[in-house]
């Protein structure tokens, strides 16, 4: 799992959340994305930000977009590409 910020405080990526086939389905998805959205909230309050936490999910990865929507992500629809959607959670 990835995570990072930009240096101005702007915005939250999470860049990769990934699992083996055998262990999908397993919760191990969901607690290493809530571990790291406990990170991301801890360095909000450091730093002092106020963002929200941003994702790009491909739009046939079923999987993941229930996972994020159960963590409170919302889809704002496409990437110029058109296979990647904006989730984000908001701050």
């Amino acid at each position: 799992m990835l995570a990072s910020f930009d240096t101005e405080g702007e915005q939250m990526l999470i860049r990769a959340v990934a699992t083996s086939v055998e262990r999908q389905g397993t919760g191990l998805g969901a607690t290493g994305l809530g571990m790291m959205l406990a990170v991301l909230r801890e360095t909000k309050i450091e730093y002092d930000m106020d963002c929200g936490v941003w994702a790009r999910i491909h739009r046939e990865n079923v999987p993941s977009q229930r996972l994020f929507r159960r963590a409170g992500f919302e889809c704002l629809g496409s990437v110029e590409s058109g296979e990647l959607e904006h989730w984000v959670r908001p701050a």
